[in-house]
């Protein structure tokens, strides 16, 4: 087998490897009747994180962007996910609080989406959320409690991700999907 062919072989194992990896995760999970786990995806392969201290109340990304370079002028995408662990079926009370990380010189690197202007994505009766998102290169969804109408908005732009507390009940991240 030659070089080339060797050097794939690994590749392709490693791959495998990774999806059954976060499989057994899920399945895990399903069995011992926990929370979904997110699913982060790295190169195209997940890899399954929980960023919540309480394991209880969960946010998921779901349907995730492709990585770009960030900015103003990067193309809008679909990202959306699901929320659970939510005692009553009342969503009302809670958002989702999306930002597109992209690092421009001396700028905010995480930034709301869609807009300063729309910064809370409403949840759904069925726990599910989607909004558009600019292109970055990771993506991270943030469980708050408020209502979309009241004037409680979240932080345009943020240095770091924040800790969870206070308004701030689960969050997740993803990087973008890169294209091969």
């Amino acid at each position: 087998m030659s070089n080339k062919r060797k050097s794939r072989f690994w590749k392709d194992a490693v791959i495998v490897a990774a999806i059954i990896s976060a499989i057994a995760v899920i399945i895990a999970a399903i069995i011992n009747k926990l929370p979904p786990p997110d699913i982060k995806v790295i190169g195209g392969h997940p890899t399954p994180i929980n960023l919540n201290s309480n394991s209880s109340l969960y946010i998921t990304i779901t349907i995730i962007p492709h990585a770009g370079p960030g900015g103003e002028n990067s193309p809008q995408e679909p990202i959306g996910g699901q929320v659970g662990g939510i005692v009553s079926s009342d969503y009302s009370n809670y958002f989702v609080a999306v930002y597109t990380y992209a690092k421009n010189g001396d700028k905010n690197p995480w930034t709301i989406q869609p807009s300063f202007a729309d910064p809370k994505t409403p949840i759904g009766s069925d726990g599910f959320w989607k909004t558009m998102a600019r292109q970055g290169s990771s993506y991270m969804a943030i469980l708050r409690t408020g209502s979309i109408a009241s004037s409680n908005s979240p932080e345009g732009t943020l240095l770091v991700e924040p800790p969870l507390g206070g308004s701030i009940l689960a969050k997740t991240n993803v990087l973008g999907v890169y294209h091969d």
